[in-house]
């Protein structure tokens, strides 16, 4: 199961967007980078797919009424979601149709929305509230958690966020993921991975299950440029080796890597198919070199997937072909938020210097204002007064400005050329 297209108008920031997550040539995206600057968006759309495809979180059929400020609420004006399902996710829903929906919803409507693999959300306000016109989500949030067909894996960075799922609803088929929390499940995983193996091929010794476990692992952080090797399993968790030859636990490990060697194991438990897999700020924790690469952590699982992460990072953008990067951008005038493809717009993103991403895609400035608007006072003094540059206030300022740069910063450089020029004449 993956998404090609979503439009959404008027959620939160979201007046009449449309996010298309198809190629040139209409082929369904299997990666996807969304970017943006604080406030445009990014987390919010994760939260709203997560909606989207929570039973819990979607339970209010078409034709009932909704109060703004119900949490459980979806307050939007219309959405528009068009999926890509495999055959064998068409012949499960079939199957789940004809052995637990007949009874409880009316058949003809959800099998629309099925097989043309598009659902639609369409609120409207009127005088007595927020009247639903139309919702077949919650079609798919049963199909999903009565068959499992699919997973939609969340690994969220607001922590209090996961908290409240899990404490209330055990069973929601939206998997929200706060990784750190889930040590101890990460350690009885590779343990009991090992276990059950034996257990199950009581012809193999412990030693080639335990190759075969570590293997399996390590080949989803294939690429990345770990320091530490997992290297053993004993009968309470894993065992990794330093790069200075020590045997460490989980615990002495980074927050980094403690965040790429859990992620591989939970993936590796969770064994997703056919999935959609959301990630908000996998940069979190990580040394600049490993954002570069963390692509390759989701790229290296198996099983049709598609992934959409959510990011700051110029090196996670830098990693991405343009094709699969989304940006959002606040429009000042409109008070909205628009969405554009990096490839569209002929922008160029994989190789390209984090600089570079900073200024191009992303809008940031690459020194902090303070120092621009030093800067700045120092070419006007060239330029408009270079008589006065040897006065103790302008030398002082230049000066400063040389110590906190460097002499081979290129602006600095190009100043120091000129005040070689105006002393030469």
């Amino acid at each position: 199961m993956k998404i090609r297209k979503i439009q959404i108008k008027n959620y939160k920031m979201f007046h009449d967007v449309t996010l298309d997550f198809t190629d040139s040539n209409g082929k369904t995206l299997d990666t996807i980078v969304i970017a943006g600057i604080n406030g445009s968006g990014k987390t919010s759309l994760l939260q709203l797919l997560q909606k989207l495809f929570s039973e819990s979180l979607n339970l209010s059929p078409s034709e009932s009424f909704l109060h703004k400020y119900d949490e459980k609420a979806l307050i939007c004006d219309e959405i528009e979601l068009e999926l890509e399902l495999s055959n064998d996710e068409k012949s499960g829903i079939t199957d789940f149709f004809d052995r637990y929906l007949p009874q409880q919803v009316e058949i003809t409507e959800p099998f629309k929305c099925l097989i043309s693999e598009k659902f639609k959300y369409k609120l409207e306000r009127i005088e007595r509230g927020l009247h639903i016109q139309k919702n077949d989500f919650p079609i798919l949030g049963s199909i999903k958690a009565g068959e499992h067909l699919f997973k939609i894996l969340y690994f969220s960075a607001e922590h209090e966020h996961i908290k409240w799922k899990r404490y209330n609803n055990q069973l929601d088929s939206v998997m929200p993921i706060d990784i750190f929390s889930h040590r101890e499940t990460v350690e009885t995983h590779i343990v009991n991975m090992v276990k059950d193996k034996l257990i199950d091929n009581r012809d193999l010794i412990a030693s080639a299950v335990i190759k075969q476990a570590i293997l399996k692992i390590n080949q989803l952080l294939n690429g990345i440029s770990l320091k530490t090797k997992l290297v053993d399993i004993d009968s309470k968790q894993p065992i990794f080796k330093s790069c200075y030859g020590q045997n460490v636990f989980t615990h002495e490990l980074s927050d980094g890597e403690k965040q790429l060697y859990y992620k591989a194991i939970l993936l590796d438990k969770l064994n997703p198919q056919n999935s959609l897999i959301m990630v908000d700020e996998p940069e979190t924790s990580l040394h600049p070199t490993w954002q570069q690469e963390v692509f390759k952590l989701y790229n290296n699982i198996p099983g049709n997937n598609q992934v959409i992460l959510v990011t700051h990072s110029p090196h996670i953008i830098a990693s991405v072909h343009p094709k699969n990067l989304f940006i959002l951008k606040i429009n000042d005038k409109e008070k909205t938020v628009e969405c554009f493809n990096a490839q569209k717009e002929s922008l160029h993103t994989r190789g390209n210097e984090p600089n570079d991403i900073l200024d191009e895609i992303m809008g940031t400035p690459l020194r902090d204002l303070e120092t621009q608007e030093r800067i700045k006072k120092v070419i006007d003094l060239l330029r408009s007064q270079p008589d006065k540059i040897n006065e103790p206030k302008n030398e002082e300022m230049i000066e400063s400005l040389i110590e906190d740069l460097g002499r081979s910063d290129p602006i600095i450089m190009r100043i120091i050329h000129k005040i070689n020029i105006i002393q030469a004449g």
